[in-house]
């Protein structure tokens, strides 16, 4: 649930286009060889990212503690119409914890010094549109989710001046959910929305609170378009966030605690429009 860099990578820009229909992947042949047909120079190292006009990937193991028995690698293409196609595979030995959350990401990491795009951060009362269209492709087994990580902050958008993560899970496989607070129809799904109060990250020195939501539907596969300024408007009509909080950032992962997986994401686009 709190899935950020302690430190950052190498980092590889990928400037080619790709002129193909999007990558495929199958649940029965090898993950990783599956990634290198699609994606010949994945990032295989900690923390390393790639990154593809307003968008880039990070190999992200904010919780690995010791453990040294895994591999995790994440790759980025760009597409033509301005989307990107992104892709992760892993492997970890079983664990009682979350350990990762290889991601895409679009906007102002709060620990990163530098935003992705001019769109963001952006005031959550200056968005008149916030959707993310994609294809989503999923495989594995053991204990993860499959999510997006959005991070509210004050218009400062550091690591200083955190409100709020929510995570829209859009599919769970074996992760128990947070405490239970109501459930509620967003963007014509239903999802169970659970809550964390004056959460943080043992990680993070000096420590740093905030209070998280989760909306929790456990569909096995998404094609299309999400609102997501549905779930901002749901939040503020409860009372829940404040209205004057700015959006820094916009991830997409897998919080993985075990096991083995891919995921993909083709024809990934964030859509921000402002007042």
């Amino acid at each position: 649930m709190n899935d950020f860099p302690v430190i950052l990578g190498c980092i590889t820009v990928v400037l080619w286009s790709q002129t193909q229909a999007g990558p495929r992947f199958t649940e029965n042949e090898n993950y990783f060889q599956q990634l290198h047909r699609y994606y010949q120079t994945p990032a295989t190292t900690d923390w390393e990212q790639q990154h593809a006009g307003e968008y880039y990937v990070e190999n992200n193991v904010w919780n690995k503690g010791n453990s040294k028995d895994y591999r995790q690698e994440i790759g980025i293409q760009a597409n033509k119409d301005g989307s990107v196609s992104v892709a992760w595979a892993w492997e970890w030995p079983a664990g009682s914890e979350i350990v990762a959350f290889p991601d895409i990401l679009y906007g102002k990491n709060p620990w990163a010094p530098q935003s992705s795009t001019p769109q963001m951060p952006v005031a959550l009362k200056d968005i008149d549109t916030l959707t993310a269209e994609f294809e989503f492709t999923h495989y594995g087994y053991g204990h993860r989710n499959s999510s997006f990580q959005i991070w509210l902050t004050t218009d400062v958008a550091d690591d200083k001046h955190l409100l709020n993560e929510i995570m829209i899970w859009i599919r769970n496989d074996n992760l128990p959910p947070a405490p239970f607070l109501k459930s509620d129809t967003i963007d014509g799904q239903p999802f169970n929305i659970t809550i964390l109060k004056n959460h943080g990250d043992p990680n993070l020195v000096p420590p740093v609170h905030w209070t998280y939501y989760a909306f929790v539907n456990p569909r096995l596969d998404w094609k299309g378009k999400i609102d997501l300024l549905a779930f901002f408007k749901m939040l503020i009509e409860d009372k829940l966030i404040d209205p004057n909080a700015y959006l820094a950032v916009i991830n997409f992962g897998n919080e993985i605690r075990d096991g083995k997986g891919i995921t993909a994401l083709n024809n990934y686009r964030i859509h921000l429009v402002r007042r």
